[in-house]
């Protein structure tokens, strides 16, 4: 079957306008969006890996870091304590593109701002297709809430000392 598309003249433009998911990392409710146009808002690059040196990258080629220039590139975020991994997947967005040189310049401790595609691949694997520096309001929520885990992660550490102890 083959499909034609005509342009009409005077209709009204439609730009899909990403739906923030932020909140919705580590939950059920996630899958509901997969394949949708989506915004995630304040994440913290962390480590992807490591190179041949032993030192902590930010981004890997290929999933395992067994890639090249030009391969896919994957990288990890954190949002409210837990690590995400997102792809930019090269057919998509090749190493000509803003968002292939934005994460190869990414360091580990970047506070950012992302949009791209829900997929799902033994669980979320948003492929992304824009990379940029975060809001200083994202990225002040976004240490705010790493600060309140971490501060009930050392009380609830300190609780269980105190019980030990008892």
């Amino acid at each position: 079957m083959d499909g034609t598309f005509e342009f009409v003249e005077d209709a009204d433009t439609f730009i899909a306008e990403p739906l923030d998911v932020t909140s919705m990392l580590g939950t059920d409710e996630l899958i509901n969006h997969q394949n949708e146009f989506v915004e995630f808002k304040g994440l913290t690059v962390e480590a992807a890996g490591q190179d041949e040196s032993g030192n902590d990258v930010a981004f890997l080629y290929n999933w395992d870091g067994s890639g090249t220039d030009g391969d896919d590139l994957y990288f990890n975020a954190s949002y409210n304590g837990e690590t995400y991994t997102f792809t930019i997947e090269s057919y998509l967005c090749d190493n000509t593109t803003d968002v292939y040189a934005a994460v190869k310049n990414l360091q580990i401790g970047d506070v950012i701002d992302m949009q791209g595609f829900l997929y799902w691949y033994e669980g979320v694997n948003p492929h992304i297709t824009s990379v940029t520096p975060a809001e200083a309001s994202d990225a002040a929520e976004s240490t705010a809430a790493e600060e309140t885990t971490a501060a009930a992660e050392t009380e609830t550490a300190a609780e269980e000392t105190t019980t030990a102890a008892e």
